[in-house]
């Protein structure tokens, strides 16, 4: 599928059956962990608030801005977070490229966390 905020995804039955299992995976899942997504998909959002309990299981990564914190850029996905679904999730600072990022005790924190309250 093209990015494009807009798209429906019940008019195609191929689509619609790939996200019929997404739904389904994210229910199964201990753990979601989104990578590289803004979240502007209305139909992502709504996806995971109704299928992955608690929020918690939750993490969702934005460019860093320094101080453990989101750049500029990822206020925005984080207020997106916040707004949908509180304090649950967990928010990485994440920079993409081939050096190892700054990221991974967060993301080492995040799923002791999960670990810690039995969520895994």
């Amino acid at each position: 599928m093209l990015p494009d905020p807009e798209k429906v995804y019940d008019k195609d039955d191929v689509i619609n059956a790939l996200w019929l299992e997404f739904t389904l995976a994210l229910r199964r899942a201990k753990r979601v962990f989104v990578l590289g997504h803004s979240l502007n998909d209305a139909f992502l959002l709504r996806a995971l608030t109704e299928n992955v309990e608690p929020y918690v299981r939750i993490a969702v990564t934005g460019l860093p801005g320094g101080n453990g914190r989101l750049a500029s850029a990822g206020e925005e996905v984080e207020a997106k977070v916040r707004a949908s679904f509180g304090d649950g999730p967990k928010l990485v600072p994440l920079a993409f490229g081939v050096d190892e990022d700054p990221a991974v005790p967060a993301i080492d924190d995040w799923t002791a966390h999960l670990q810690e309250r039995g969520l895994l």
